[in-house]
């Protein structure tokens, strides 16, 4: 957690100190692939893990921040045989890069990131916790819009305690250590608005929205969601071979919102039916909620340029 605050505050000094640099250029969105070699340095109950992951992020503050969310695709087990099964689950994280990303040389990052290690076993339950990693590694950009990186990291809780039966179970030392391959395609989708005859165009659709007094609008989304459990459940308490938290489940979410021109804000109000689930020696649960959360989005100015950065109220 302190990492994460660290990393946060150096993020905000970056862009405060960065009057020269050009709003248009401020970010840019990624897709990228990542391996991860798992294993655990000490005693070891899990076998070595290769798990491949999709990865959709976005660089920040002229390529010095990147915030990310990692995808399992795929996962293999290495060298001897083992009785579990293991995965990191979905990760959500960001990293600072001091010098920013360069095809010139290597550069360093550091970071840190949420992650939700898991295992299961043929016959027992499917366990997961919330969990946190801290990562480091070198990236380099090549050919202009792609880049490769190597790394490692370490996850700072590993180890369940699982029922391998009803009535006994056994502490379980999961990979605490990986070592990271990742490619990444950047696209920059702002970069052309700097151009004179953007600007114009931008002018005059504009004038022409207020004219007609479009600047404030509905907006309709659909996509799905994560729900993931961060407290126990008290039902599940009473029944020791369960896992006291469900799985992380996903669900349709239905937002309606509109937009406020004059203060630039989105008010949204959104519903998740969400089913929750767990299984285990012969015992599966489900649990079934009906959400509608409600959202205010502001922007605010953090500089005297035209850079903003969105918070949420809720």
């Amino acid at each position: 957690m302190k990492a994460l605050i660290i990393s946060i505050l150096l993020l905000f000094s970056l862009a405060a100190s960065a009057q020269d640099k050009n709003s248009y250029r401020f970010a840019q969105t990624y897709v990228g692939y990542k391996a991860s070699y798992l294993n655990h340095f000490g005693s070891q109950t899990v076998a070595p893990h290769l798990n491949q992951n999709l990865t959709i992020g976005g660089l920040h503050f002229w390529g010095k921040a990147d915030f990310y969310v990692t995808f399992p695709v795929g996962l293999s087990t290495l060298g001897k045989e083992s009785n579990y099964s293991y995965t990191e689950g979905v990760q959500t994280g960001g990293r600072w890069i001091p010098f920013g990303l360069s095809n010139k040389s290597p550069r360093l990052y550091l970071g840190a990131h949420w992650n939700n290690p898991s295992i299961n076993s043929d016959a027992g339950a499917y366990y997961s916790q919330a969990g946190l990693g801290l990562e480091t590694g070198i990236v380099l950009v090549v050919k202009k819009s792609w880049s490769v990186e190597l790394g490692a990291h370490y996850t700072v809780a590993n180890s369940f305690d699982y029922f391998t039966f009803r009535t006994a179970s056994e502490n379980v030392q999961i990979p605490n250590v990986g070592f990271d391959f990742g490619v990444k395609k950047y696209f920059d989708f702002t970069r052309s608005l700097e151009k004179e005859s953007s600007q114009k165009f931008l002018a005059e659709t504009y004038v022409e929205m207020k004219d007609k007094k479009h600047l404030n609008a509905w907006e309709l989304a659909a996509g799905p969601s994560s729900s993931i459990p961060l407290t126990e459940l008290g039902y599940l308490q009473g029944i020791d071979w369960l896992p006291n938290k469900p799985l992380i489940a996903i669900n349709p979410d239905l937002s309606l919102g509109f937009y406020f021109h004059k203060p630039d804000m989105v008010v949204r109000a959104a519903y998740r039916p969400i089913t929750k689930f767990t299984s285990g020696h012969d015992l599966a649960v489900q649990f079934k909620e009906n959400r509608v959360p409600v959202k205010k989005v502001k922007k605010i100015i953090i500089s005297s340029s035209s850079q903003t950065v969105s918070t949420d109220n809720f």
